[in-house]
């Protein structure tokens, strides 16, 4: 589990910027930037995000 501290909510808002994701992918990959730093999969059936995670270079498990 990842706390919504104000690190992660500024990741998600560079994240979203960078990639054009809307607010809780943005939040799901702030988490996870904080979480791993895009070591880790993401798991997700969402295709959204699974693009937007995609073109940040991470691994991507669940969605083609």
């Amino acid at each position: 589990m990842v706390e919504l501290t104000d690190v992660v909510c500024e990741q998600a808002v560079v994240l979203a910027e960078r990639v054009g994701v809307r607010t809780l992918d943005a939040l799901h990959l702030g988490a996870a930037a904080e979480a791993g730093e895009g070591r880790l999969p993401i798991v997700t059936f969402d295709r959204r995000l699974s693009e937007a995670a995609r073109s940040l270079g991470w691994v991507v498990l669940g969605a083609e």
